[in-house]
């Protein structure tokens, strides 16, 4: 195991095997047939940033670099070669050009033939977050309440009887990161004149 950012793992079975303790009782070719499988890059990516804690800020960077380096890949061939746009909104464009976030910007568009920055409170870093936990494929959810719901940032309004039961957490299955990364979001409109900044301010009045 060897090499910057996870670049290098040993996978080879023989080798492997080969650093069995002298006290295992399994021989070598044994070993060596458990530790034939597929492989997948992330795992070896990920433990290979794990040895590196000395520079948090430099493994986002890396992270970001190789997040970005999937985005393109699985970008289809045919929109690679698609003319860069720009935000409607002169603000937001502004912005997302001070941030340096243009050409991962046009990645993103160019992924999912889709501007999700034209929706209000959704900056480019969101949108990446959005994409690449959730993909392009969101027919499981029947509707964006089945969605919302999954993410679990509906209320839950559990009744019996006609009578509210107590609520309880529960684990569910709805990716953290992309309530995490819509919670900021929304937050992000609180002094936006938008249609989404006046009814985030309609909802926080009627919350206190």
């Amino acid at each position: 195991m060897a090499g910057a950012h996870g670049g290098f793992f040993e996978h080879d079975a023989r080798e492997l095997a080969a650093l069995r303790g002298k006290r295992c009782r399994k021989s070598e070719e044994e070993i060596a047939r458990y530790q034939t499988g597929n492989w997948r890059e992330e795992p070896p990516f990920n433990l290979g940033l794990a040895f590196e804690l000395d520079d948090t800020q430099q493994q986002i960077v890396v992270y970001e670099q190789r997040l970005e380096g999937e985005i393109r890949a699985l970008t289809p061939e045919e929109r690679k070669a698609m003319a860069a746009h720009k935000h409607p909104k002169l603000a937001k464009e502004k912005a997302i050009g001070a941030h340096g976030e243009r050409e991962l910007c046009d990645d993103l568009f160019r992924f999912a033939e889709v501007d999700l920055t034209r929706i209000d409170g959704i900056s480019v870093g969101t949108a990446r977050t959005i994409l690449t936990e959730m993909g392009l494929d969101l027919s499981a959810f029947p509707g964006e309440k089945h969605f919302v719901s999954w993410l679990r940032l509906a209320p839950r309004t559990a009744v019996s009887g006609g009578k509210p039961l107590p609520r309880k957490k529960s684990g569910g299955t709805g990716s953290n990161r992309v309530a995490a990364a819509l919670r900021m979001a929304a937050v992000a409109l609180q002094r936006s004149r938008s249609a989404l900044g006046s009814n985030f301010r309609r909802i926080a009045w009627r919350k206190g």
